[in-house]
C-alpha cells in the first residue's frame, strides 16, 4: 500500500512539473510573440503606448466648482439712429455751399443758398397781384352792401342784387386763392435757404456752387452721432435668454483698450430666412462723438450667471471626429474623458463643462497623443 501510494504521489509530482514547464514554455512563446509584434510596430513607425509621462504643475488645471457667467459673443456694425438726407425742394442753380464733409452742424443751420433771382421776381409779382385782388374784393364788398340797402328800399330787384352778391363772392374767393399763391411764393423763397433738419455731422456733400439741381435732388446727408445702434444677429437657440435692457460690452476696431457699453433696446420679432438668426438692436450712448458709423464691433452679452458650475480653459477641450474630449488625471493615470460643453465666457477664456468632469479632477492643458491614455504621471520637480 505504501509503495503504491508513493508511486501515485511521484506520478502527480512529475505531472505537475510537466504542466509548469509547459506553462513556462507557453508564456515564453507569448512574450516572444509580443516582443516580435512590438519590434514590427517600431519597424513600421507605429506609435507605441506611453508608460510614463512627466508633467509640470503648470500643465494642469485643477477643477473647482464656482460661478460661471454665460456670455454670448456678438458681431455687427455701428449704425446711426438718426440720419437724414437733405434734398432740394425746388429747381434752380446753387449760389453757395457753406459746409463740407465732417463739419458739425446744428439744427436749422444754413448749409447752402440757391440763386433766388427768379423766385424773388415771382414773389414780387404775387404780392402786386394780391394788392390788386384786395382792391377788387373790397370794391365788390362795398358795392354789395350799398345795393343791399337799395334792394330793401325796392330801388333794385332781387335778381339784380343776386348778380352783385355773386360777383362779390367770386372776388373774395379769388382773393383767398391769391393769398395762397403768395404763401407758396414765400415758401419757395424760404426754400432757397437750405438748412439742416437735425444736429449732427455732414456725412456727404453732393452739390457744388453753380450746379443746377432738380426738385428732390440729394444735396447732403446729416448724421447724429450722439446715439448709435449696434445690430447683431443672435442664434435662435440663445434668443430666449436675451431681453430688453440687458447690458452689452463692445470692443470696436481701432479703439483698442477701450470698452463701450450699450443696452438691448429692441428685438426683431421675426427670424431671418436661411440663417434663422434674430436681429437684436443695441443702443450706444456716444455723446462724446468718439465712435463713427460703419465700424465693425464685437460684443459680449451676459445672458445669465450660474453659481455652481464647472469651467475649464477652452484650450483644454479637444475636438476629435466630431466629439469633444478633455485629458484628465485621475488616480495618477491619464484618461481621455468625453465631455459635453456649454457656453464660453470670452472675458475669462473658459468654457462651461456640463457633463464628463467632476470637482477635484485635474485637467491636462498640454496637447497629448492618444498613446498617452493610461500612462502614469510623474510630476516634475519645481526648480528653485
Amino acid at each position: 500500500m505504501n509503495m503504491k501510494r508513493s508511486a501515485k504521489i511521484g506520478m502527480l509530482i512529475v505531472l505537475a512539473l510537466g504542466i509548469g514547464v509547459g506553462a513556462k514554455v507557453m508564456n515564453g512563446d507569448k512574450d516572444k510573440d509580443k516582443a516580435q509584434a512590438v519590434a514590427e510596430d517600431k519597424k513600421k513607425g507605429k506609435p507605441q503606448p506611453i508608460a510614463l509621462l512627466e508633467l509640470a504643475e503648470a500643465d494642469l488645471f485643477r477643477i473647482q466648482v464656482g460661478e460661471f457667467r454665460r456670455t454670448l459673443v456678438l458681431t455687427g456694425n455701428l449704425k446711426p439712429i438718426s440720419e437724414t438726407i437733405v434734398n432740394a425742394k425746388q429747381s434752380g442753380p446753387i449760389a453757395s455751399v457753406l459746409v463740407r464733409e465732417g463739419d458739425a452742424v446744428k439744427q436749422g443751420q444754413l448749409l447752402a443758398i440757391m440763386d433766388d433771382a427768379e423766385v424773388r421776381q415771382r414773389l414780387n409779382e404775387r404780392q402786386a397781384q394780391l394788392e390788386s385782388f384786395k382792391a377788387e374784393a373790397a370794391y365788390a364788398e362795398r358795392n354789395r352792401e350799398q345795393n343791399r340797402e337799395l334792394m330793401k328800399q325796392a330801388f333794385i330787384s332781387q335778381e339784380a342784387f343776386n348778380r352783385i352778391d355773386s360777383d362779390s363772392t367770386v372776388k373774395q374767393a379769388q382773393l383767398k386763392a391769391q393769398i395762397a399763391q403768395l404763401e407758396l411764393a414765400r415758401k419757395s423763397m424760404r426754400d432757397t435757404k437750405i438748412v439742416s433738419p437735425i444736429q449732427g455731422f455732414v456725412a456727404t456733400r453732393d452739390v457744388n456752387p453753380g450746379q443746377d439741381v432738380a426738385p428732390g435732388a440729394k444735396l447732403f446727408s446729416i448724421i447724429d452721432l450722439s446715439q448709435l445702434e449696434y445690430v447683431a444677429q443672435v442664434p435662435a437657440s440663445d434668443i430666449a435668454s436675451v431681453s430688453v435692457g440687458q447690458t452689452v460690452r463692445l470692443h470696436v476696431d481701432g479703439y483698442s483698450g477701450r470698452e463701450f457699453l450699450g443696452k438691448v433696446e429692441r428685438i426683431n420679432p421675426a427670424a431671418q430666412q436661411g440663417t434663422r438668426s434674430i436681429a437684436v438692436y443695441i443702443r450706444i450712448d456716444n455723446t462724446d462723438n468718439a465712435l463713427r458709423t460703419g465700424l465693425f464691433a464685437s460684443g459680449e452679452l451676459q445672458l445669465d450667471t450660474q453659481d455652481k458650475a464647472i469651467a475649464v480653459p477652452d484650450a483644454a477641450v479637444v475636438l476629435d471626429k466630431g466629439q469633444r474630449y478633455i485629458w484628465v488625471l485621475r488616480q495618477n493615470k491619464l484618461d481621455k474623458a468625453h465631455v459635453e460643453v456649454g457656453a464660453r465666457d470670452p472675458r475669462t477664456g473658459k468654457v462651461e463643462v456640463r457633463k464628463g468632469l467632476m470637482a477635484g479632477d485635474a485637467v491636462v492643458l498640454a496637447q497629448l497623443a492618444d498613446e498617452a491614455r493610461g500612462a502614469s504621471v510623474k510630476m516634475a520637480t519645481a526648480k528653485p
